[in-house]
């Protein structure tokens, strides 16, 4: 995916997910708004449950009913308006980066693809189990451990409030902070609420730049007119399904380097696609000049979700061990600081 820039003389193509210094500054400038509202909108909410915890506070032992009547009731309509305000800038948000990252919509079909890939990302809705077909990215994942990443996600801003009110209680008497301790919620709410908007819209900017970034290491790898002998086509493909499984996430961008190697290869993905070990193993049958090249793939792959899980960095270094490679873990790092920078991989 290209666009034209015209910063310096002539127009030249140039890839989206490759920002110039002006399309960084615009970036940052959208999701530093984004984050301040995020902010504001935590603590407003916080600030109407605090209100009327201190408008009924007298009527708690007197008439426990009104009193959850009313914090109950203020509490949850704030809520409900935190969250519905946050989902909508965070779709606007979604928009602006697009914008300002200079990502074309258009092809229709494209544009109907970017735009539900950028609206899940803006709203936390996980892709689907079967986005990356022939591949099962929860195949070495436990249901349970997925259940108590959840429940615990969820829990965190409650358990927040619960303990510093206590670690106040405990440091300056119950009696000293209770006029003023339903206001401790304020900070703690928004500085959650700007933790989950700084992690949203980075996602949202990993895929903005996903068809572009797909397409630039398919291409730079594997160029077109090279001939790719069949071992190394299957590594290659088996390499980004060893990633889906290792993260546990069908990703988009993972998605989008399939669909750009089958169309490179001209082939159907093979059987087992969702198996490491058979990734693995099939490296030993390549030369050095190929296990590099799917090397430099896989390290592609592992970064282009803008993360890097424990067990991704542990399945590069056992496809490193494979060949006989060095395995440099800081390698891994400086890729992704790069991408999720707007600055083009190195693959080295």
């Amino acid at each position: 995916m290209l666009r034209w820039s015209t910063d310096a003389g002539p127009s030249t193509p140039q890839a989206v997910h490759i920002l110039d210094d002006t399309e960084r500054a615009a970036v940052r400038r959208v999701e530093r708004a984004a984050l301040m509202r995020a902010a504001l909108a935590g603590a407003l909410s916080a600030l109407a449950a605090a209100l009327a915890d201190a408008a009924v506070r007298d009527q708690e032992d007197a008439d426990p009913v009104l009193y959850w009547a009313v914090v109950g009731g203020v509490s949850a309509l704030a809520a409900v308006s935190e969250i519905a305000f946050l989902s909508w800038d965070a779709l606007r948000a979604a928009h602006g980066i697009r914008v300002a990252a200079g990502v074309a919509l258009d092809d229709q079909y494209e544009r109907a693809h970017i735009i539900a890939i950028l609206v899940r990302a803006a709203l936390e809705v996980p892709s689907p189990p079967d986005a990356v077909p022939g591949v099962n990215p929860l195949k070495e994942t436990s249901r349970w451990r997925l259940l108590l990443a959840g429940l615990a996600y969820k829990l965190k801003v409650s358990a927040t409030n619960l303990l510093f009110k206590q670690l106040l209680r405990r440091a300056l008497g119950r009696a000293a902070v209770r006029a003023w301790l339903q206001f401790v919620s304020i900070p703690i709410t928004a500085a959650w609420n700007v933790f989950t908007c700084a992690r949203v819209l980075r996602q949202v900017r990993v895929r903005a730049f996903g068809p572009s970034l797909a397409q630039d290491v398919v291409t730079r790898l594997v160029p077109a007119g090279a001939p790719v002998p069949p071992p190394l086509a299957e590594s290659l493909v088996r390499a980004v399904g060893a990633c889906v499984v290792r993260s546990a996430d069908p990703h988009p961008n993972l998605a989008r380097v399939l669909d750009e190697l089958e169309r490179r290869l001209g082939r159907a993905r093979p059987a087992g696609l969702d198996d490491p070990a058979l990734f693995l193993s099939g490296l030993s049958a390549l030369s050095p000049e190929h296990a590099g090249i799917v090397l430099r793939l896989l390290r592609a792959a592992v970064v282009c979700d803008g993360r890097v899980a424990r067990r991704e960095r542990a399945l590069v270094s056992e496809a490193c061990a494979r060949v006989g490679v060095e395995h440099d873990a800081a390698v891994l790092d400086a890729e992704l600081r790069r991408m999720l920078g707007g600055a083009p991989l190195l693959l080295p």
